[in-house]
């Protein structure tokens, strides 16, 4: 059970520099403050959270109308990311000390009777050495809160009397993102390499695998061992943050209203969302194989949308009537969009 106190201070001023011209501009600075860990001795680095105070995070915006029926607006902000409790939870929970966190393995063993086996039931095992903590979890000492850098412009245009066309960018850059798999200090790095060679179709015979070959390093859990820092513990496993991602998209906008309180709005977006630098790794000692598609890109959206805000109660007098029939808007949205990527698990 831990308390993570929140604090932010913001300034923000609208300033209209010119009859069609204004300006937005504001500040912030927030800060979470999470406890300090319980320590192991044996290794001093599980009893620190690096608590990251200047956070300050300026931003600015503008509309400007150069013509009668034409607004340009744009806007660049730094935004930073709250850090999850659950994240931190799960960074600092094994310190390598039996105290805190503990686990034991144990098997059946058909030679035995039931009541000579080591765990016999309804009794607790009382043997404190068949525990063990020889792993340790914890927040790497050079870890970065993330931050979104994100800047947007678009232009709108009356075409026709209540009829509004915009076309515009987004784009934001996403630095410092938490890494899905943990880094773990204490690995060594792997010996020797395997070279994969690309074969033809329905290739019987390595002689006949003559395309691009690339040379990896040994991933092999199995090739793979422990001590890098220690020979104390198993995996140190540190909680980073390596990870960048880039969205970009252009979208067109229309916008109708018509008499009688009914409106429409059409919206496309094409967009690419595009992660590398360790969001999801498979080699820690080597980043550079991280670049994709994220997740959740989606190249085409389309929007469609409709309001109605009829005026039922307006002919009738003041009274519990009109007002039960009045203020109302029935809406809906509709939303297409493609598939997002298809992302393989190879044995």
């Amino acid at each position: 059970s831990f308390n993570v106190p929140y604090l932010g201070f913001y300034f923000h001023d609208t300033y209209q520099i010119r009859p069609r011209l204004t300006l937005d501009l504001g500040i912030r600075e927030d800060f979470q403050v999470y406890p300090q860990p319980n320590a192991n001795p044996a290794f001093p680095l599980t009893g620190q959270f690096p608590n990251q105070y200047q956070r300050i995070a300026p931003r600015f915006g503008f509309a400007w109308q150069p013509l009668e029926k034409t607004v340009v607006r744009g806007g660049f902000g730094m935004f930073y990311e709250n850090f999850n409790g659950l994240n931190y939870r799960n960074a600092v929970v094994s310190n390598g000390l039996l105290s805190q966190q503990a686990s034991v393995s144990v098997d059946y063993n058909p030679d035995l009777a039931p009541n000579q086996q080591i765990a016999v039931f309804p009794n607790q095992i009382t043997d404190g050495s068949q525990f063990s903590a020889p792993d340790i979890s914890l927040v790497d000492p050079h870890f970065h809160f993330p931050y979104i850098l994100q800047g947007s412009l678009q232009i709108e245009r009356e075409i026709l009397p209540d009829t509004v066309v915009t076309m515009g960018t987004t784009w934001t850059h996403g630095v410092h993102l938490i890494a899905s798999s943990a880094y773990d200090l204490n690995l060594n790095r792997p010996t020797g390499t395997t070279t994969f060679t690309l074969c033809s179709a329905g290739a019987a015979d390595p002689g006949d695998c003559t395309g691009r070959s690339v040379v990896l390093p040994n991933l092999d859990a199995g090739l793979l061992t422990e001590g890098r820092l220690t020979s104390n513990f198993g995996q140190i496993n540190a909680l980073i943050t390596p990870g960048l991602n880039n969205y970009n998209s252009l979208f067109a906008q229309g916008q109708r209203r018509f008499h009688h309180g009914l409106a429409f709005q059409t919206a496309y977006t094409f967009s690419k969302n595009l992660m590398s630098r360790g969001v999801d790794f498979n080699n820690q000692f080597d980043f550079r194989t991280t670049h994709a598609p994220y997740l959740l890109d989606q190249r085409h959206r389309l929007s469609i949308a409709g309001v109605y805000t009829p005026d039922f109660g307006s002919h009738l007098q003041e009274g519990p009537l009109r007002a039960a029939l009045s203020n109302w808007t029935l809406s809906t949205v509709m939303q297409f969009a493609s598939g997002r990527p298809y992302a393989a698990l190879i044995d």
